[in-house]
């Protein structure tokens, strides 16, 4: 308990010391609240500049979603296609395979051998029959 009298003047002078830090507390309280006010208007534009965004940013994910759609549809397709070509060169792997080992290899070079000496062979009985046509027509023409 303040055992002071009312009328003393230290109690006066503590009484308007706290009087003028309380209207002092009070005055900051008033600037910080100010500043809290301002604070919150341009939070609130911002989030409503960050809403009007959201729109138009969920507009260019299902833009991007039907993106992805379309890509998808479009490597099925080329899954298909790769599919088909490796189903017809299967054949022609079999063979290629088949014609490196080396006995089949050496067979295939009989054969292109062969192959040449008898086109060799053709050209040669054409060339001479052609000849021949030639020379009983030089014949009759003379």
């Amino acid at each position: 308990m303040d055992q002071t009298r009312p009328n003393d003047p230290s109690r006066l002078r503590r009484l308007t010391a706290a009087a003028l830090n309380a209207d002092a507390t009070i005055a900051r309280i008033d600037d910080v609240s100010g500043g809290i006010a301002a604070s919150l208007d341009e939070f609130n534009r911002v989030l409503a500049s960050f809403d009007s965004r959201l729109g138009d940013f969920e507009t260019v994910v299902d833009r991007l979603g039907g993106s992805i759609d379309r890509v998808d549809a479009a490597l099925v397709g080329v899954e298909k296609i790769v599919g088909t070509v490796e189903w017809l060169f299967a054949p022609v792997t079999a063979v290629r395979e088949l014609v490196q080992r080396p006995e089949v290899s050496a067979l295939a070079d009989q054969a292109i051998a062969a192959g040449n000496a008898l086109a060799l062979s053709i050209v040669t009985r054409v060339t001479s029959l052609v000849r021949i046509e030639q020379t009983s027509e030089d014949d009759r023409g003379s």
